[in-house]
């Protein structure tokens, strides 16, 4: 038995597709075999409460940093800003993380199509760009 595949879809993905919908998108990924095509937008709520969590108990300013680039940037500066920033997962890794429950018990496949360095992540299993989704899609 294979695992599900997911799809989690970057806004610039939707965005490269145009003139195509993001629900023409969806379909054309349904039709291709996954089984689910969700927006990586649905982390922007998981990482929102997050931010919001935080700010309950802080006193003073937060920098909120979701990008694995901008959270190693401070450089030289860390020590000035270190304890401003909350560093929390990106979008697309929240949404991977929000979805493995939801199958569970199955084990899924979590595909991410986007320029997001956080397409990396361990969560994550495999990484395309959007030329290689529409490459795999006119393909089938």
């Amino acid at each position: 038995m294979t695992s599900p595949s997911l799809l989690i879809l970057g806004t610039d993905a939707v965005l490269a597709a145009v003139p195509a919908t993001p629900v023409q998108l969806a379909h054309a990924c349904l039709a291709a075999g996954y089984r689910s095509v969700v927006p990586a937008s649905w982390g922007d709520e998981i990482v929102a409460r997050r931010a919001l969590d935080a700010i309950e108990y802080t006193n003073g300013p937060l920098v909120l940093s979701c990008c694995p680039f901008v959270t190693r940037r401070p450089g030289k500066h860390a020590d000035d800003i270190g304890s401003l920033v909350l560093s929390c997962v990106s979008p697309p890794v929240a949404t991977a993380a929000y979805l493995r429950p939801l199958y569970a018990p199955a084990s899924v496949r979590i595909t991410y199509v986007g320029a997001c360095p956080a397409g990396g992540h361990a969560s994550i299993d495999a990484w395309l760009t959007p030329a290689q989704l529409f490459a795999d899609l006119a393909s089938k």
